[in-house]
């Protein structure tokens, strides 16, 4: 679906990745890793940065030393998921410093996923296109622990959304968004799901630009342990609790 209207887009010259992560240790490595391929793909200035919310494992310090270039703002608040993105959000605009926000792309993804070489320059071709918010589609990888019947009513569930050319989902983990549509609709809003919804409504409401193209993908984990109550690994464990 894609809405149109607000200001006139300008050409994305900095792009900020936003990655939350509890206890996500053996997972947040190979994220990093394609985070970082793809902004090295798009030669643009990146700033990507890791929030690691309340971890009991040491994710955090794995971050600081092997990737020693990301940004870490640790959590140790009890604050809801939407307020974590948040503040991921802030802390890449404030590394951004004078950059106009309007030429700003902030890209949010999981510490579960890995995205592809194309993400970055994917979202960056959507926004220069006139684009101020983009929510793209996810694929579940290792998937080998789920029923097939498990499986078989997820898929029919995202086909249903799904169309040649666009889509009906969001997830947070593939969702960018010009910095000054951001901050204009208040950024996201302190909920403990939902967050990535929520803040498209508000987009679309407000009158920007927004789309849900079939491109780029970004690989997710198919986990029934998830971080995020009623997220996607919470919709996998009540389709797997089915007959």
């Amino acid at each position: 679906m894609i809405a149109t209207g607000g200001i006139a887009a300008v050409g994305v010259a900095a792009v900020g990745v936003v990655v939350p992560a509890r206890d996500e240790r053996p997972r947040i490595g190979a994220c990093l890793r394609s985070v970082t391929r793809a902004l090295r793909s798009s030669a643009l200035r990146g700033v990507v940065c890791v929030v690691p919310d309340r971890c009991a494992d040491d994710t955090e310090a794995l971050v600081r030393n092997e990737f020693p270039d990301v940004l870490v703002v640790g959590n140790d608040l009890p604050l809801r998921l939407g307020e974590v993105r948040a503040l991921g959000m802030r802390a890449v605009l404030a590394d951004l410093g004078a950059v106009d926000p309007a030429a700003v792309w902030l890209l949010n993804t999981d510490a579960d996923s890995v995205v592809g070489t194309d993400w970055v320059t994917g979202h960056v071709a959507h926004a220069d296109a006139g684009l101020d918010a983009v929510a793209g589609l996810v694929r579940l990888t290792g998937t080998g622990h789920l029923r097939p019947a498990t499986l078989r009513r997820y898929r029919e569930q995202v086909a249903a959304g799904i169309r040649p050319l666009d889509h009906d989902h969001v997830y947070g983990a593939n969702l960018g968004v010009r910095a000054s549509a951001y901050l204009s609709v208040g950024g996201y809003a302190p909920l403990d799901t939902g967050e990535d919804r929520d803040l498209w409504r508000r987009l679309a409401a407000a009158g920007r630009r927004v789309a849900q193209p079939t491109d780029p993908v970004v690989r997710t984990s198919a986990r029934l342990d998830g971080r995020a109550v009623g997220g996607l690994a919470s919709l996998l464990g009540d389709l797997d609790a089915g007959p």
